[in-house]
């Protein structure tokens, strides 16, 4: 997807969802980093487990029990 594709969905979205124009822009300039470097924009744990498919509750505790889940 092109950035300004991006841009005009994100608006969108954002306004629907009544967030402000500020919080929108600041939202945006993270977004733009992450777009020209090429890597995936994901705003909070919420947004990666839909993206991902794993829920939110696992991805808290992977990161508040490492020793579960990481092993040396």
């Amino acid at each position: 997807m092109d950035w300004k594709t991006y841009q005009s969905t994100f608006k969108r979205l954002c306004t629907k969802r009544k967030i402000s124009k500020e919080n929108q822009e600041i939202l945006l300039q993270y977004s733009h980093n992450l777009w020209k470097r090429d890597f995936p924009i994901i705003f909070d744990i919420e947004h990666l487990s839909l993206l991902v498919g794993y829920s939110e509750e696992l991805f808290y505790a992977i990161t508040n029990d490492t020793q579960l889940f990481y092993h040396s």
